[in-house]
């Protein structure tokens, strides 16, 4: 199954910040992007439907960019379950009411 047709398939994407986000943003796929070390809006796919979540600012800002196997999972680290969760609630109502 090609991605297009597989994110014209499904309600949303929850996905970590690279490539197949933009490729969902693409299809019309409403995305919610995990970032951990780079800065969410200049990265971010570009559409209505895209939520982010990301770790504090500070972490992004002070992160060196060659250290990104040690800082990049620092910065994920400071990223909960409850954060994710909370997006997945706000899109999951948006979704239903855009459908009302």
């Amino acid at each position: 199954m090609s991605c297009l047709l597989f994110f014209t398939n499904v309600d949303f994407l929850v996905h970590f910040d690279n490539g197949m986000g933009h490729f969902a943003a693409a299809a019309g796929c409403p995305t919610i992007t995990l970032f951990s070390n780079s800065n969410p809006m200049q990265f971010k796919p570009i559409q209505d439907n895209a939520m982010i979540v990301s770790c504090n600012y500070d972490c992004v800002k002070n992160c060196n960019k060659y250290l990104r196997k040690t800082c990049g999972k620092k910065c994920l680290n400071n990223i909960s379950v409850e954060m994710v969760m909370e997006k997945v609630d706000m899109m999951i109502k948006k979704l239903m009411n855009r459908n009302v």
